[in-house]
Formats: structure tokens, C-alpha cells, sequence
């Protein structure tokens, strides 16, 4: 009898250390899909945070040249308006000068004849 208990015992041992060996695979196993899953996850938002920061410096390079260019175009517009606004004033004044001219020789001439 005590063979064959030896034996059950045996065989319980040789079971649960079976059934420990199972857990401690299946374990492994599960642990390391959650690892390779995690490592993936990671992986994917490292890749999207790059991307979010190119975007960012793109946008930024992209608002510089949009400002200098605007810059530069404010500025061309300016002085053309400036030229434009200095070319009307000279021929203003010059108009104002011919008539002022023709009216200076009109008056000289009422007052040259008056004298004469």
C-alpha cells in the first residue's frame, strides 16, 4: 500500500508540477504578447508625436514666409503709393505754378499798362 501511495503521490507531484510548468509558459507567453503590444503602441505614438513636431516646424517655416513675404509686399505698395502721391502732388503744384505764373504776367502786364 505504501508503494501505491508513493506512486499517487508521484503522480500528483509529476501533475501539479506538469500544470506549474503550464501556468508559468502560458504566462510567459501572455506577458509577452502584452510587452510586444506595448513596445507597438509606443512605437506608433514616438512616429506620431515626430510627425506632430514636423508638421509643427513646417507650419512655423511656413508662417515666416508667409509674414516676410506680406512684409515685402506691404512695403513694395507703400512706396509705390508714396511715388504715386508725390508724382500727383508735383503736377498739382506744377499746374498751380503755370496758373499762378500766367496770372503774375497778367497782373504785370494790367500794371504796365496802367503806368503807361
Amino acid at each position: 500500500m505504501d508503494l501505491f501511495l508513493g506512486n499517487i503521490l508521484l503522480t500528483i507531484g509529476i501533475i501539479t508540477i506538469l500544470l506549474l510548468a503550464g501556468a508559468y509558459f502560458w504566462q510567459q507567453r501572455y506577458f509577452s504578447k502584452q510587452t510586444a503590444e506595448l513596445r507597438e503602441k509606443l512605437l506608433e505614438e514616438s512616429r506620431s508625436k515626430f510627425e506632430a513636431e514636423a508638421k509643427t516646424t513646417q507650419f512655423q517655416e511656413n508662417q515666416k514666409h508667409l509674414s516676410d513675404t506680406f512684409r515685402a509686399l506691404s512695403a513694395d505698395a507703400l512706396q509705390k503709393n508714396n511715388q504715386s502721391f508725390m508724382d500727383l502732388a508735383k503736377t498739382t503744384l506744377e499746374k498751380f505754378q503755370t496758373q499762378a505764373q500766367s496770372d503774375l504776367k497778367l497782373r504785370q502786364n494790367s500794371i504796365s499798362e496802367m503806368m503807361t
